[in-house]
């Protein structure tokens, strides 16, 4: 499976272990996490990584 990184309170997690990630429409992503305060964005930029998705 295909595994989206993001910092969550210093560490790097799944995105599936801390929200919940669906596709309503071919065109949206709905992301949803788990905890509200999760969407307060880091303070520090997150090293990009690469990722590919097949329908």
């Amino acid at each position: 499976g295909d595994f989206i990184k993001v910092d969550y309170y210093g560490s790097q997690s799944d995105l599936r272990s801390i929200a919940l990630v669906s596709i309503p429409e071919a065109t949206q992503l709905l992301i949803k996490p788990f905890d509200p305060a999760a969407r307060r964005p880091s303070s520090k930029p997150s090293r990009p990584q690469a990722w590919a998705s097949t329908p």
